[in-house]
């Protein structure tokens, strides 16, 4: 009862002041948890930090409803900030409240967004699907605009084939222009710049100038460990030098 709750409270005083308090939540928010608010700078267009625009890639492994949903309205929210090489968790300075073409270049405008999505056969991939198209298309919403979703496979035994998740994307939200890329590696290096060539048609993919200001690689976490992975081999300096994936 409330007897029993403040003698709990009052033993737990001694030990959670509000100092450690405060400093157990700047720990928790410092924390950088791999493929989860990710975000990452490739340098410029072309590879390895080459000419052309800084080009940046957010990775989360949001994998179902309720972790896709609160992505998604967390970026659709109008004062969110990806921080580079970090989670948005460790913005410095109350950073949250900064908008998001501050950071990629948008000159007050609202960024452009291509959405790279893979997921597995057991997920609910109708919902799923559901929750981008909306997000792409729901124009009274904040944040950035989505220039074109991406879909891909990962290269475990349970990943839902691309051209299985055209098929039920294009019935969840046909006017979203939904493309189907070969690789989860094609897909990053269509972020960075690298790639020649176009997706594999929906309806008229972007050409790589039409990219957008970011990409974000979501769904699951065999897709976000290939992309992880993908990084590491064509842009090591992305990733701390520490980090596990260069092990691979």
């Amino acid at each position: 009862g409330d007897a029993h709750g403040e003698g709990s409270a009052t033993r737990a005083g001694g030990l959670w002041t509000q100092p450690t308090v405060d400093a157990a939540l700047r720990a928790g928010l410092a924390t950088i948890w791999p493929g989860r608010l990710e975000t990452l700078s490739l340098g410029g267009g072309g590879g390895g930090g080459g000419e052309g625009p800084a080009r940046s890639i957010m990775l989360d492994c949001a994998h179902n409803e309720d972790a896709l949903r609160a992505l998604l309205e967390h970026l659709g929210a109008e004062s969110v900030t990806p921080t580079i090489g970090g989670s948005v968790g460790e913005l410095p300075g109350g950073g949250l409240g900064r908008g998001l073409s501050g950071e990629f270049g948008g000159g007050g405008s609202r960024p452009a967004l291509t959405l790279v999505f893979g997921t597995n056969r057991d997920k609910d991939v109708a919902t799923l699907l559901r929750l981008i198209g909306h997000f792409a298309t729901d124009r009274a919403r904040a944040g950035p605009r989505v220039r074109a979703v991406h879909l891909v496979a990962s290269a475990h035994p349970k990943s839902c084939a691309a051209d299985a998740l055209l098929e039920a994307a294009r019935a969840q939200a046909p006017d979203v222009p939904w493309c189907v890329v070969s690789s989860v590696a094609a897909a990053v290096d269509l972020a960075a710049g690298q790639a020649v060539g176009s997706p594999a048609p929906s309806s008229v993919p972007p050409t790589l100038a039409e990219l957008g200001d970011y990409t974000l690689v979501v769904g699951s976490t065999y897709v976000v460990a290939e992309a992880r992975a993908r990084i590491a081999q064509t842009h090591p300096a992305a990733l701390r030098a520490d980090d596990w994936v260069h092990e691979i």
